[in-house]
């Protein structure tokens, strides 16, 4: 009976989803050494300055880690690989990951902080930090500000916030079959302003008009910045904004323990 309820508990373990939706990871930063540039493990390759992204430990909560540029200097790009997580053309797909705006700024005076997004992987060079991107979001002003890039159209606002404060951001990708129809929104959640998800900006025309997979997934970072990045996800099937997580060890756990209760007494 014990070994029954055992392996019952695995299975059951095992079954947990990985994401809600149709979330699938593309980095956590939980797999690496404190300390480690990410260039050259998870499907990240380096641009300009690519070798400086590091994982390091999260500022508010020393159990996590995640992704920070730790070099000064010019802007430094990272691309990921998304391989058979590429939105196709004909489809609707999400970019889901966390912004960490920090307490403190180091520089002032850029023009931005940071940008994200997806592009076409033969649209632009690995170094191009202004060009090829079919829509994402940047923070410039010194974080104080959140919006759409390419266009700019509409904004939100992280005055409100002063210290190291986490935002989800939801990038949805219209990737048409015809050349000019192209769109993309961007959302977020967190902060004080922001308790529920909300719409930064809607349907906002890429810049890269094209008829291919989004198979890349760019991260610009400006100068020595305290930005701290976290939990990239891919959804190619759809328009998503659930919160992207993986459930933690012991979560699983205890669906297992409560799956294997409810067999016992039902057997009683």
């Amino acid at each position: 009976m014990l070994t029954s309820i055992r392996n019952l508990i695995l299975a059951s373990a095992a079954a947990v989803p990985i994401a809600e939706g149709a979330f699938v990871p593309i980095d956590t930063f939980e797999s690496y050494t404190v300390g480690n540039a990410v260039a050259g493990a998870n499907g990240w390759t380096a641009g300009a300055g690519g070798a400086d992204f590091k994982v390091v430990v999260d500022p508010t909560d020393s159990e996590n880690q995640m992704l920070k540029r730790n070099a000064g200097g010019a802007h430094g790009v990272l691309l990921n690989d998304l391989a058979t997580n590429a939105i196709a053309p004909g489809s609707t797909g999400t970019l889901y990951f966390r912004f960490l705006k920090p307490s403190t700024v180091p520089e002032s005076g850029a023009a931005n902080d940071f940008m994200a997004g997806l592009l076409n992987s033969g649209s632009t060079a690995a170094d191009n930090k202004d060009l090829g991107y079919a829509g994402g979001v940047t923070a410039p002003n010194n974080r104080t500000t959140l919006q759409p890039y390419p266009n700019g159209n509409g904004a939100a606002s992280f005055s409100a916030d002063t210290g190291d404060t986490w935002y989800s951001l939801w990038v949805v990708y219209n990737n048409a079959l015809n050349t000019g129809s192209d769109t993309f929104s961007v959302y977020v959640q967190g902060g004080t302003a922001y308790s529920s998800v909300t719409a930064i900006a809607e349907n906002v025309v890429s810049s890269n008009q094209i008829a291919d997979d989004l198979d890349t997934l760019k991260l610009a970072v400006w100068e020595t910045r305290n930005n701290g990045f976290d939990d990239f996800y891919i959804d190619k099937s759809g328009a998503n904004l659930s919160i992207a997580t993986i459930p933690e060890p012991s979560s699983a756990l205890l669906v297992g323990l409560a799956a294997a209760g409810l067999v016992v007494r039902r057997r009683r």
